[in-house]
Parts: C-alpha cells; structure tokens; sequence
C-alpha cells in the first residue's frame, strides 16, 4: 500500500495528495459519522461491507452510481455477492477492494471536483453512534 501510495502522490505532486490513515475498526466506525459532520471525515474510507448500509441510511456515505458507470465497473468484475454488499436501496455506495471490505466515499474528493462533479457533503448525522455487540 504504502508504494502505491508513495507512486501516486509522486505523479500527482502538487494537485493532489493521498494520505493513509489507519485506525482501530472499533474506534473508526464510531468516531466516522461525527467527524464527517464535522468536516474532518475522510474523503474515501475502507471499511467493512456490513456497513455499507448503515452508513448510508444515516447519511454518511454518498452515492457513487455515477463515478462507477464512468469507470465502466461491473458486477462482472467482482465476486457478485461482494459486488452486491456495495448496494442500499438500490443506490450504489462502494466498491469492493478485496472479499471482506468497500471502498465508500464520504465527501466529493478534490481530484471529483476538479473534474466537474457537483456532489455535495453528506448530511449525516452529528452524533456518535456504536458498533453492534
């Protein structure tokens, strides 16, 4: 990761910068709402499939329907059941790096604004919110 990194910060020198951040999942999927709220959330986050949906029905991940059609990305290209977990409410809202977690995105990064995307911040919500048990 941290090469993959190193090589795209390096192309991109001065227009974009990737940062990897990594935290505990028991303190990431708490902390992820209010700090989106606040402004201070990550651009892209990976995080497990199971919360894909809960993410998105609080309003913390946005819609990527659109980014994935203009990649040309297909259930075809994925296991179908990983594929699958990236949906809610029949809206797109990650994309599987690997069998066990999504790729989701929070805000419009930079480098979707740069390129004429007008999507807005989700609007989720200000409080904290728990892991299940």
């Amino acid at each position: 990761m941290r090469a993959m990194l190193d090589a795209f910060n390096q192309q991109f020198a001065g227009r974009i910068e990737v940062r990897n951040v990594t935290r505990r999942w028991e303190d990431l999927y708490p902390a992820m709402p209010t700090a989106i709220s606040a402004g201070k959330g990550p651009d892209v986050a990976v995080i497990h499939n199971d919360w894909i949906g809960t993410f998105a029905v609080r309003k913390v991940l946005i819609p990527i329907d659109d980014v994935v059609g203009a990649l040309g990305l297909t259930e075809g290209d994925f296991i179908p059941a990983v594929w699958q977990a990236g949906l809610y409410g029949g809206k797109r809202y990650s994309v599987p790096p690997s069998t066990c977690t999504a790729w989701a995105t929070t805000t419009t990064p930079r480098t979707w604004r740069r390129s004429g995307s007008r999507r807005r911040r989700p609007s989720g919500p200000r409080t904290r919110t728990r892991s299940p048990s």
